[in-house]
């Protein structure tokens, strides 16, 4: 439990800071705006780069959790967003909850936590079913944002729009580095090391100074609930029933645990570019992250005990 504080301690901390330059008036809504834009366009890309080429995935070894990871990530988006769009949910808190339910903060938390309690093996299939959420999120998660930005846009436009996202580029390069395990030539390894090392610090800031300057209302909190407690609490639910009809199923521990962790991040920065409700999606951040420090713990013992 300690060790699981300690670990969320500087996210708390970053958000903290934001907030209090936020209350103070040092910062003001243009902070929020550029540190987002500079989270998607430049730090962000770096961050999928690297945690890709950090991972050396090999197909015969890790396929059975990547597909396990693949079903899941895109069944999750398709009924999430079927599911809004049943229910009459406007087009900005559609988008949230169909990429808030899915994107989890797995790498941020999720792989240090399982390298804390299970160590290096464990780490790295986390790192592996991180790699398949990046590439759900930046190519069908990211499509469908695009194309809810526009929607009179023509297949061939939405394409040319979803191909310039530096996002999906990232992830692409970032998967064909790890797959042939090709290494970069060191300066660049370091300058995209540094880069990615800004991402979730900017975003972090500027999540604290937005809650500052935006006080949620009471609908918003409503919304922000639920959608934390289908992404800490339901999902989380379902995955034991999955591993209680599955005995013996070992190999699903880690995907059960990474499918528990809290509203990703990023989400955040796509609120600034894409038709999200930004209150909403900061809201439910926040509100996912705090229960995780009792949470990941439970959630850790279910899964060697199953």
């Amino acid at each position: 439990m300690l060790e699981i504080f300690l670990l969320l301690l500087p996210l708390f901390a970053l958000i903290g800071i934001g907030y209090l330059i936020g209350q103070t008036k040092i910062a003001d809504k243009e902070w929020v705006r550029v540190l987002n834009l500079f989270g998607f366009y430049i730090a962000f890309p770096a961050l999928i780069a690297k945690s890709l080429m950090a991972t050396h995935i090999v197909f015969s070894v890790h396929g059975r959790i990547m597909l396990v990871q693949l079903i899941f990530s895109v069944a999750l988006i398709i009924l999430t967003w079927l599911a809004c769009k049943a229910i009459g949910m406007s087009k900005e808190n559609r988008n949230t909850f169909t990429i808030g339910v899915y994107f989890a903060n797995a790498a941020y938390i999720g792989i240090p936590s399982l390298d804390i309690v299970f160590g290096d093996a464990a780490a790295a299939e986390g790192a592996v079913i991180v790699a398949v959420m990046i590439l759900v999120t930046f190519t069908l998660g990211v499509g469908i944002l695009e194309n809810s930005r526009n929607a009179e846009l023509q297949i061939k436009e939405l394409i040319i729009g979803i191909l310039k996202n530096p996002l999906i580029w990232s992830a692409v390069i970032g998967l064909l580095l790890s797959v042939y395990n090709i290494a970069l030539w060191q300066p660049l390894t370091e300058l995209i090391n540094l880069t990615a090392a800004a991402a979730s610090p900017a975003v972090l800031v500027a999540l604290g100074i937005f809650l500052a300057l935006n006080k949620p209302k009471r609908e918003t909190l409503k919304l922000a609930s639920v959608l934390a407690i289908i992404k800490i609490a339901l999902i989380p639910a379902l995955f034991t029933l999955v591993l209680i009809v599955l005995p013996n199923s070992d190999w699903l521990d880690i995907t059960y645990i990474q499918a528990s962790m809290p509203l990703a991040v990023t989400t955040f920065a796509f609120a600034e570019i894409y038709p999200m409700n930004k209150a909403l999606v900061s809201t439910a951040i926040v509100i996912s992250t705090v229960p995780i420090i009792i949470i990941l713990p439970l959630i850790m013992w279910i899964s060697t005990v199953i």
